[in-house]
């Protein structure tokens, strides 16, 4: 057998049939060169990076030693869903619901339907404006102890705005509502 013929029984492309995540090592059902098909075949992912790929994703599967009965994925492609036209050196990733982080030169933009953040400690933006593109209204605006009877900016501006303090040692009660409002108006 020539070397041409050994690389070729131990390199090649698959497609994915079937996908398990549930052991420390993801296992694939793959079909390789002529239809022939492998389960229980092992995935190697970069660290800190992890994907369930959708059946149809195309593959690059080693045979170790060329031995056609343990077969490892090193890679993994989809191209239905693979974020296009980035400059060299950007970089992206995404999945099959159109969520992406993109990194681009210039900027990183985050496209998606819904973010959260999940910090035990604490969430520190440093930069001197943060900018929302909508009108905050009471139904999206930012709120404190969200899910815990927390207040929503717009209902401690309509507090504040509202406000008014005993006077001391003036006859006559209640002060009036402050002239500035906390609104703007």
């Amino acid at each position: 057998m020539s070397v041409s013929e050994k690389l070729k029984l131990m390199i090649g492309r698959c497609i994915l049939a079937a996908v398990s995540d549930k052991a420390k090592c993801q296992s694939l059902q793959i079909t390789a060169f002529d239809g022939e098909t492998h389960d229980r075949v092992e995935r190697f992912q970069q660290f800190g990076f992890t994907a369930v790929p959708l059946p149809g994703a195309e593959g690059i599967c080693l045979f170790v030693g060329g031995g056609r009965d343990h077969p490892v994925v090193v890679a993994v492609e989809d191209r239905r869903h693979r974020v296009t036209d980035l400059a060299p050196g950007e970089s992206a990733q995404y999945n099959s619901s159109g969520h992406k982080l993109v990194l681009y030169h210039d900027r990183a933009e985050l496209v998606t339907q819904k973010f959260v953040v999940k910090a035990s400690e604490k969430v520190r933006f440093e930069t001197p404006l943060v900018e929302t593109t909508g009108q905050i209204r009471a139904d999206q605006d930012i709120t404190d102890k969200a899910g815990s009877g927390g207040k929503s900016m717009a209902a401690m501006r309509e507090v504040y705005d509202g406000h008014t303090h005993k006077e001391n040692n003036v006859t006559g009660g209640e002060s009036q509502p402050p002239t500035q409002k906390a609104g703007g108006s």
